[in-house]
């Protein structure tokens, strides 16, 4: 488990890492949905136009925006350019998808796994199981 990921798991960075995955509403309604995936990844200035288009008039725009400001993916979303976002975060963390998804797993699997299966799969002691586990916890009391 790579250190970004670790971090993730524990709730150091951000709140709950369920809120880094895309949101129902986008994956329903999204006016890409419907066409060439591709064209959002050109780097043909005319392709890049027409995904612009397409993002403009996407009733859940700011929906995906929002999401791709925080979990970092190349091509257009909410109408901006990867380096467009990277420009408008100023600095600010983005989390690879990868690393979102396999801190959810994570997450998954401490909830549902005893201690020493966890520990033997993530190459960590039961003691650092049951600390990661006492943060977490902690962590849903608060929110």
């Amino acid at each position: 488990m790579n250190k970004s990921t670790k971090k993730l798991v524990l709730g150091k960075i951000i709140e709950r890492l369920q809120d880094l995955l895309p949101s129902p509403e986008i994956e329903k309604n999204a006016a890409c949905n419907t066409s060439n995936a591709e064209l959002f990844f050109s780097e043909v200035p005319s392709e890049i136009a027409k995904a612009r288009e397409i993002c403009m008039s996407c009733p859940v725009r700011q929906l995906c925006l929002d999401h791709h400001m925080v979990v970092e993916n190349d091509g257009i979303a909410g109408g901006l350019t990867a380096a467009e976002r990277r420009k408008a975060r100023k600095g600010a963390p983005a989390f690879a998808f990868d690393d979102v998804n396999e801190a959810i797993r994570v997450q998954r699997d401490m909830k549902y796994m005893s201690a020493s299966a966890f520990a033997q799969r993530y190459q960590i002691t039961e003691r650092t199981y049951y600390r990661w586990k006492s943060d977490l916890e902690a962590q849903d009391l608060a929110s």
